[in-house]
C-alpha cells in the first residue's frame, strides 16, 4: 500500500525483514551490481536481488521541526515488490537509532542524536511518509567505453524508465553526477552523525559530549579527514559502505596550501611558497 499523495512516499517498518527493499527504481540516487543478495519472504519463496543501491529520503525531522535529506544506504531493488520496507534491525545496528513506542503502541519514533523519525500504525503496521525526491536524474559520467549515442540516452533517462540491462549497465558503467554526488554525500555524512557548519558549508565535524572529535572537508570530490587515525579509519570505512575511495595516506596539499607535519615536535605547519614562487 502506497501513500495515496503523489508527491509523497511511503515506507513500511519491518521488524522481520534482513533488508531494506524499495521496486520503485526512480527513487534510487546510486545504484551497484551485487549478486550476493538473496531475500527469503514470508510466504517461503525467495529471491536473488542483483541491484542494491542508495535512495534519498526528505523526511521531517522531528528533532529540528525540518524537510532534511537523509541517505538510506544498502537499498535493495525488487522489481516486483509492492512496498518499500525499511529494516529495523538496519536502522538499529548499522543507523544506531533508538526504538520508542507511544504507550498504546500507535506510534514509533526512531532517535539518535540529532534526528528523530516518527512512524505512525496503520492497518497494524508502522508506517512513514517521506517527500517524493522528482529532480534525481541519471547524470553521469562514463568509465568505460560505451558508444557515445547510447551514453546520451543513458543520462536523460531517470532511473525508474529504464530496463533492467540498462540498470545493470549504469550499476557497472557510470558515475553519479556532481548534483546527485553533493546531496548523496551530505545526506550521507549526516547519517554518519556528523554536522555541517554554518560558517562553511564544506566543512563537517562529528562530535560527542559537545566536544569536536574529526573534521571532514569536503572540495568537489575531495574528502580530507582531521582526527585521531582510529576514528579517521572507522569513517572512511563507512563512507566505503557507499561509495568507491581511493586513500591517499597523510595530506600534503589543500586547497594550494602546503601541509607540512611534523610529528616529532607536534607541528602543523602551513605553507604558501609554491603560490608566491609563481
Amino acid at each position: 500500500m502506497q501513500a495515496a499523495d503523489p508527491n509523497t512516499v511511503e515506507w513500511i517498518l519491518d521488524s522481520g525483514s534482513q533488508a531494506n527493499v524499495c521496486g520503485d527504481l526512480s527513487l534510487f540516487t546510486t545504484l551497484r551490481e551485487d549478486k550476493t543478495n538473496k531475500l527469503d519472504f514470508a510466504n517461503g519463496t525467495s529471491e536473488h536481488a542483483s541491484i542494491c543501491g542508495s535512495v534519498l529520503l526528505q523526511i521531517t525531522n522531528l528533532a529540528t521541526g525540518e524537510l532534511e535529506d537523509r541517505l538510506l544506504d544498502n537499498v535493495v531493488y525488487v522489481p516486483s515488490a509492492k512496498v518499500n520496507i525499511i529494516s529495523l534491525g538496519y536502522l538499529q545496528t548499522t543507523g544506531k537509532f533508538k526504538l520508542t513506542c507511544s504507550p498504546d503502541q500507535q506510534t514509533a519514533w526512531l532517535s539518535k542524536p540529532g534526528t528523530t523519525l516518527k512512524f505512525v500504525m496503520t492497518a497494524n503496521i508502522y508506517r512513514l511518509r517521506v517527500k517524493k525526491v522528482t529532480d534525481v536524474m541519471v547524470m553521469a559520467a562514463v568509465k568505460g567505453k560505451m558508444d557515445s549515442k547510447k551514453s546520451m540516452e543513458l543520462l536523460h533517462q531517470r532511473f525508474g524508465h529504464m530496463g533492467m540491462s540498462t540498470v545493470k549497465l549504469l550499476a557497472n558503467k557510470l558515475d553519479v553526477a556532481p548534483n546527485i554526488w553533493n546531496k548523496t554525500l551530505h545526506a550521507k555524512l549526516l547519517a554518519m552523525g556528523l554536522v555541517r557548519l554554518d560558517s562553511d558549508y564544506g566543512l563537517y565535524a562529528l562530535k560527542k559530549d559537545g566536544e569536536v572529535t574529526l573534521l571532514l572537508t569536503v572540495y568537489v570530490d575531495d574528502l580530507l579527514l582531521m582526527g585521531p587515525r582510529q576514528l579517521c579509519e572507522e569513517v572512511a570505512a563507512s563512507l566505503q559502505e557507499t561509495f568507491e575511495l581511493t586513500t591517499i595516506g597523510t595530506v600534503k596539499y589543500l586547497l594550494g596550501v602546503e601541509i607540512l607535519i611534523n610529528k616529532t615536535r607536534k607541528q602543523i605547519v602551513y605553507s604558501q611558497r609554491q603560490y608566491v614562487l609563481e
